[in-house]
């Protein structure tokens, strides 16, 4: 597990996005296949920009972010964010982008395994 952490302002999250986005890029230059990374943040706003920053950098079809207010099946969606998915969708995108409560959840095993049961590399 890699965790960055330094003082607010440094550019942590700036760093992290480059790092997960170089990370995918080289994996799928290298083997064909992307590599993976599970994003963790604090916020579903923090969660929503992020999505919205490396799908610019990557793709929508390599990054997928679930919290309470993307989530596809909820019965009260909201319409704040436009990014949809379920848990389940997770495990299918080289990068998973969850908040620490997902992450916490009895459920953060969605995210954190791919299909062929591989665990995510975490990236926070």
């Amino acid at each position: 597990m890699h965790v960055v952490s330094a003082p607010v302002g440094s550019g942590k999250t700036s760093a992290a996005i480059a790092l997960v986005s170089a990370h995918v890029k080289t994996g799928e230059q290298r083997n064909g296949v992307p590599g993976t990374a599970l994003v963790v943040v604090n916020q579903i706003k923090k969660a929503d920009e992020t999505y919205r920053d490396l799908v610019g950098l990557l793709g929508a079809d390599k990054v997928a972010v679930w919290t309470s207010e993307h989530d596809a099946v909820a019965r009260d969606q909201s319409e704040k964010y436009e990014a949809k998915f379920t848990k389940d969708d997770l495990q299918n995108y080289a990068v998973a982008i969850v908040t620490h409560r997902m992450f916490s959840d009895k459920n953060s095993h969605k995210a954190r395994y791919l299909p062929d049961g591989s665990k995510q590399p975490l990236q926070s």
